[in-house]
């Protein structure tokens, strides 16, 4: 048993599937597609998807890089 993100996940295919999901709304973000705030999958019925997109981002960072010192 291990935490992702806050969320407890048991199996192996569980933590790969919270992973997937994870990584694929990061990259939705990231081409200015709409931010999540809840992701819901049933492994037993993947067309059972349901997200709730964040009403209230705040305001976009980059935290790819950081500015070197002088």
């Amino acid at each position: 048993m291990t935490k992702l993100a806050g969320i407890s996940v048991g199996a192996s295919f569980v933590g790969a599937a919270a992973g997937a999901l994870a990584v694929a709304d990061l990259l939705g973000v990231l081409e200015n597609g709409p931010a999540h705030s809840v992701i819901s999958l049933d492994l037993r019925n993947p067309l059972a998807l349901d997200a709730v997109s964040n009403a209230a981002p705040g305001s976009p960072q980059n935290l790819g890089f950081t500015l070197a010192r002088d």
